[in-house]
């Protein structure tokens, strides 16, 4: 018994586990290949409500699943599974590109993220596996999602029970990216990859974008609003006459907050912020402006920080004058490119690691 919804196919396991029950199910999965290539399908999802396993049997299913995956063309999920039977697939599918989901929601929020609203309040909780949590924020935050977290089962339940989330999401797993290399190059595939970055880094990542805006409204007066940001390596291709400033942060968090304008707007900022004309060719002075504008962002952060019990240290601004030689500074050039707009006119932030 199938269905497909939202481009994703749900296969039903049918009855007690047998072997002869397992063989119908992997035939029917076989199947789906043309209708999976034809309209291009995001994965297959089993559902194993009430299906009892012992571990050998869990692993012997997982396994024939991943050869499953790799001639169908489509990532393959085992989702609805009983609470207590997690400990036996998450053993079993480690170092495996099948995937884990809870419930049908979670399956859609993973495997086509594109069906739902962006800016959704998703709650991750870490059940001991910090990998699998930081891979599954650093997918979320490429859809502008608000993530929190918790680590505390009853926190947890908590927040479920007053229904503060769009999204609460446990005993799921994405495991490792499935290859999606179709046959035919017209079909395009869905999958990318994700970024390692740190989980505080993305779980704060609201907390930057914020108070950059309400800083730079008050300090200016001008309109300052965030208008995209993605999980991207450090972008090049802006315009090249741009002042940056650059500070690392190490403790509770550690990375590197990079602040770019190009070099009309930060003389715009600077002169609203002064209230009085600047010299467009004091180079110097508008890096120290950019410099001061990135410091005073960085030391409101860091009180709101605080005021979360995480301590964090920032280095002294470091300031450039070309996008080149800010690329050169970073350590990591993986992180979440911002793009900004201060009165309508672009500028950009960048966090990593």
């Amino acid at each position: 018994m199938r269905s497909v919804k939202n481009q994703i196919v749900y296969v039903l396991y049918e009855g007690n586990f047998s072997q002869r029950s397992s063989s119908l199910l992997f035939q029917e999965i076989l199947d789906l290949k043309p209708i999976i290539l034809e309209r291009n399908l995001l994965g297959v999802c089993i559902k194993m409500k009430n299906v009892q396993l012992t571990l050998p049997q869990c692993k012997e299913f997982v396994q024939k699943l991943v050869e499953i995956q790799n001639k169908i063309f489509a990532p393959i999920a085992v989702i609805e599974y009983r609470s207590k039977m997690f400990p036996y697939w998450r053993e079993a599918t480690k170092n495996s590109s099948i995937k884990l989901f809870k419930t049908e929601q979670i399956a859609q929020l993973f495997l086509n993220p594109k069906s739902l609203k962006q800016k959704l309040k998703v709650l991750l909780f870490d059940d001991a596996d910090e990998i699998e949590v930081e891979k599954q924020a650093s997918f979320l935050a490429k859809f502008e999602h608000n993530i929190v977290y918790t680590s505390d089962k009853t926190d947890f339940e908590t927040k479920l029970s007053n229904q503060s989330v769009d999204f609460a999401i446990s005993q799921t797993k994405l495991n490792q990216q499935a290859s999606q290399n179709k046959p035919d190059s017209s079909v395009k595939s869905t999958s990318s990859g994700v970024l390692k970055l740190s989980k505080n880094v993305i779980l704060n990542l609201p907390l930057f974008i914020d108070t950059a805006v309400d800083n730079l409204v008050t300090l200016t007066g001008l309109n300052a609003q965030k208008t995209s940001h993605n999980i991207a390596p450090f972008q090049e291709e802006i315009e090249p006459n741009i002042i940056s400033a650059i500070m690392t942060f190490h403790g509770g968090i550690e990375g590197s907050f990079v602040l770019i304008f190009p070099k009309d707007l930060a003389l715009e900022a600077i002169e609203a912020m002064l209230g009085e004309a600047f010299e467009r060719d004091d180079i110097a002075g508008i890096k120290d402006g950019v410099g001061e504008f990135c410091n005073i962002i960085t030391g409101n952060a860091k009180t709101k920080f605080q005021s979360k019990d995480i301590n964090v240290t920032f280095e002294l601004p470091k300031t450039f004058t070309s996008i080149e030689d800010t690329k050169k500074f970073l350590s990591d050039t993986n992180g979440v490119w911002i793009n900004m707009k201060l009165e309508n006119n672009p500028f950009y932030m960048f966090l990593t690691n």
